[in-house]
């Protein structure tokens, strides 16, 4: 073989490196996706305590008025907070099962390509 031909390891622990490394990258915006999941509802409630909190105000001064804007705005932000989480859950659900196939798709091609390098290193040698 010639000296400037890499071997098959060196050539699989490379292609394994970047494999990493292009997960590692792909992945980068699913945690914020996640925190947003999270934090969403936990706003709406926060809007729902306020909202509750200015229905009992009016209930201390007898205005229904009040107690009608204290109810809409808790069912708005809780609303608002759910509309938020519930289709980024499923949207961070489906990209983590396609990141999840395109690595898998990943390691399938490059065990493709190192059987086919390991034939070629056979032959070359024979």
């Amino acid at each position: 073989m010639y000296a400037t031909t890499p071997r098959l390891e060196t050539v699989e622990a490379a292609m394994d490196l970047e494999k990493r490394h292009q997960l590692a990258q792909s992945e980068r915006g699913f945690g914020l996706i996640a925190a947003i999941i999270y934090l969403a509802p936990a706003l709406g409630l926060i809007g729902t305590v306020i909202g509750f909190n200015e229905i009992t105000i009016a209930l201390t001064h007898l205005t229904s008025y009040g107690v009608g804007e204290g109810i809409q705005k808790a069912l708005i932000t809780t609303v608002a907070g759910l509309l938020v989480a519930a289709p980024l859950t499923g949207g961070l659900f489906f990209l983590r099962a396609w990141h999840r196939r395109l690595a898998g798709n990943c390691s399938y091609a490059a065990a493709e390509l190192l059987i086919a390098l390991s034939k070629m290193e056979r032959n070359f040698v024979n």
